[in-house]
């Protein structure tokens, strides 16, 4: 079906691209607007002129497009002047904009959610979003107001939904894998001289390879490009342009990129990655992608060498160890629902008590709240193992659970306290039906009856709208059955019922 838009619920992203900036910010909004449309609203992206030629998939997103006069693109007023009945949400996504441009629009957005990764000016805003793995929101502190949400992390890394449902497919292709082909895509600024010194670099590894070689449409030195790939005695597959990249992402082994935005696409699909930095706002991203081992780490653009990309791919074809390893890394830096978290943010459910509730990834600090709430008397009645765990029982399976990068673990928030857990397994025996998942819900013991649980499993739903989701009720358990039969939910086999998504369409265009 496709989403019913509510045009009294608008969206204005404020972004730019172009060949010098690079198409990062525009391609992490769009990923959030699509979100948002499923969801039924309308989304508007206000761009300087060059945007559309830098990332021409925008023309055809299904979103409405202002182009910016030039040289008032960055005015507040000229902006308010093209959609005087104001906006129910305004995206900022610019390095140049900052609180003054924020404040300014006030009066005519509702919410102001501002997207940022470098963390070094202030912002008036309500939401303030930076996906950067590893950043906490002490890094904000005195940069935003203290009521403004701030949401870290890589959990709320911005990837489209084709890489969340590429994922399984592509985490199982990984396994066992070996190194016989690379992509190689250094995102959409000019990057000709680093091209070709991978180019080059690849070329110097004796065992021949399938490389695919992403390239701006635009690419100055494409023909240069075109024959060193013709005489190479690896396999070079040229794709001009945008291309399905979550296609090639899912068939490589390997990729060779920039730390930018496509580093978390990377990771989703469990991509092991050699990483370049091509601007200084990618080294935080590079450095704790390092760090973990979800990647390895080139160097600066203008000092990587042929042969220190040589000996890195060279490294990761002797040790299947390390590279099956940096795979796993990868795809446990993000689950690929960091979309639905920020629109489950933006537009949060409320309790019939004005609670308002929203769902965050689970994280280690979490395991003693979980052991309360598994261990907390009658929490266990109605459970298949009515058993309650040892600690140190508690903490083994917690840790096993953080390291499963097949399903979701969250944490039910209410007014940005903790209540529960939501939690989705996926199904790989004893039911046939394809991208399947059993949901599990755990409420506080003085939070229930409260419509929290409840509210946790629409919103589940909306994380993964495209899966079958099945539930173990015990026969005992009416209030239970009452709640999920409510929710859609249906007898499928003894003891379970089972809610299975609705024919998804492609978003409606909403201009």
């Amino acid at each position: 079906m496709r989403p019913m838009v509510d045009t009294n619920k608008v969206a204005v992203f404020r972004t730019d691209a172009s060949f010098e900036i690079g198409s990062g910010h525009v391609v992490r909004c769009l990923s959030l607007a699509d979100g948002l449309l499923r969801q039924g609203w309308r989304c508007i992206f206000a761009c300087h002129p060059d945007t559309l030629q830098a990332v021409p998939i925008l023309e055809n997103s299904g979103h409405c497009i202002w182009k910016l006069n030039a040289t008032a693109h960055d005015d507040p007023a000229f902006l308010i002047s093209q959609f005087p009945t104001g906006c129910n949400l305004l995206v900022v996504d610019h390095y140049e904009l900052g609180e003054n441009f924020e404040s300014a629009c006030r009066p005519w957005a509702e919410k102001i959610l501002v997207i940022d990764d470098l963390a070094n000016r202030r912002h008036d805003a309500d939401i303030l979003l930076d996906q950067t793995l590893g950043r906490n929101e002490a890094d904000y502190a005195g940069l935003v107001d203290e009521k403004c949400l701030i949401l870290c992390g890589s959990s709320y890394a911005l990837v489209r939904s084709e890489f969340r449902d590429g994922r399984l497919k592509a985490l199982a292709k990984r396994q066992g894998a070996k190194l016989k082909q690379i992509l190689v895509n250094l995102g959409g600024s000019d990057q000709h001289t680093l091209i070709e010194t991978v180019q080059a670099g690849i070329d110097l590894v004796d065992e021949r390879l399938v490389v695919d070689l992403v390239l701006n449409n635009l690419e100055p030195e494409m023909e240069t490009i075109r024959l060193r790939a013709k005489y190479s005695h690896h396999k070079i597959i040229l794709h001009p342009g945008f291309t399905s990249i979550v296609e090639l992402m899912a068939k490589a082994d390997l990729a060779i990129g920039a730390a930018g935005g496509s580093a978390w696409e990377r990771c989703c699909l469990g991509l092991p990655s050699l990483i370049v930095i091509i601007a200084d706002n990618q080294r935080n991203v590079a450095s704790s992608l390092t760090e973990i081992g979800a990647a390895g780490l080139l160097g600066d653009a203008d000092v990587v060498s042929a042969i220190d990309v040589q000996n890195a791919v060279e490294a990761l074809m002797g040790n299947s160890s390390d590279f099956a390893r940096m795979g796993r890394s990868a795809a446990l830096t993000v689950d690929g629902l960091g979309v639905a978290r920020v629109c489950l943010a933006v537009s949060p459910s409320v309790t019939k008590n004005g609670g308002i509730v929203r769902l965050r990834a689970v994280v280690e600090a979490d395991c003693e709240q979980l052991f309360k709430w598994q261990t907390a008397p009658g929490t266990r009645r109605y459970s298949r193992n009515s058993a309650a765990p040892s600690w140190a029982e508690h903490q083994e399976w917690f840790t096993r659970r953080l390291k499963n990068t097949d399903g979701a673990f969250n944490i039910i928030l209410c007014d940005e306290t903790a209540v529960g857990v939501f939690r989705l397994d996926l199904v790989t025996k004893d039911f046939k039906t394809p991208n399947m998942y059993e949901i599990s819900i755990l409420i506080a013991p003085e939070r229930q009856s409260t419509g929290i649980g409840s509210i946790a499993l629409v919103q589940g739903r909306k994380m993964l709208p495209t899966a079958n989701f099945i539930a173990h009720i015990h026969e005992q358990n009416s209030a239970s059955r009452a709640i999920f039969c409510k929710n859609g939910y249906e007898d499928f086999k003894e003891g379970f019922l089972i809610s299975k998504p609705e024919p998804e369409n492609p978003p409606a265009s909403v201009q």
